[in-house]
């Protein structure tokens, strides 16, 4: 048989195809921010997150945007500061909220504003910012308010529904940006945030490290009870598409 010696090899995007329990092959992308076409998946899905957890938690939601001023000259410095301006801003809020859930993440600005990045907040609490002689927030509180946290002066806040809020999530989230460090944790949610439905009909039998075709196929054969010429039939014309889908990624 013509996969007794051959070797399973992974791609760039889409990394590697697996077996569906119905013995369908399916392509798998490599689920990278860094990926152009993975960021706009991975923001779709957040987006759907925020609307399926807004829905399931109805009340006032808003959307806060907090920029970087003029102590940070580049953005380099901006996004290593981040993670540290984030953390005390977190703590800060969960003490005044106790039931404060959010979820934030980054925007970057690779061709615009100097490349400093945006960062952005669906809270179910607008921040404690000082109000006006009326009782109301105001953008003066609000400004200064940020600037207290090592952030800019420009800050927004805005009441948002589920809808209006997984768009900005699903435009804002895949900007990406040179100067992002290596690693770095684009999206943030508090503890309990709402998970995306798991459809057991989506299960999927992947590739191990170190497995062999014919080792990985005699696994796929036991759980689809297809047989192995067939399922190596299915695996070449993945194979097949994976390379055309590489190429076209190249072009």
């Amino acid at each position: 048989m013509p996969f007794y010696n051959a070797k399973i090899v992974r791609s760039k995007c889409p990394v590697i195809a697996a077996f569906k329990t119905t013995g369908e092959t399916v392509l798998i992308p490599c689920g990278q921010w860094t990926c152009p076409k993975c960021s706009r998946m991975l923001a779709r899905k957040w987006a759907r997150r925020v609307r399926l957890h807004m829905e399931a938690r109805p009340g006032l939601w808003w959307h806060i945007v907090l920029t970087f001023g003029s102590d940070y000259r580049k953005p380099e410095t901006a996004f290593k500061a981040l993670p540290r301006l984030w953390d005390s801003l977190r703590k800060e809020l969960k003490r005044d909220y106790p039931d404060w859930q959010f979820m934030a993440f980054v925007e970057g600005q690779a061709k615009t504003r100097g490349g400093m990045p945006h960062f952005h907040i669906v809270s179910n609490q607008h921040p404690p910012s000082k109000r006006g002689k009326q009782g109301q927030w105001t953008e003066r509180g609000l400004h200064d308010w940020a600037v207290k946290r090592g952030f800019g002066h420009q800050a927004w806040c805005e009441l948002v529904d589920g809808p209006k809020a997984a768009w900005y999530v699903s435009k804002y989230a895949s900007k990406g940006d040179p100067s992002m460090p290596k690693g770095f944790r684009r999206v943030r949610a508090s503890q309990g945030w709402t998970k995306d439905p798991v459809d057991p009909l989506r299960k999927l039998i992947v590739p191990a490290k170190g497995e062999s075709l014919i080792e990985f196929l005699i696994r796929v054969n036991a759980s689809t009870g297809l047989d192995m010429e067939t399922l190596y039939q299915h695996w070449h014309e993945a194979q097949e598409a994976l390379k055309r889908a590489n190429r076209e990624d190249e072009d």
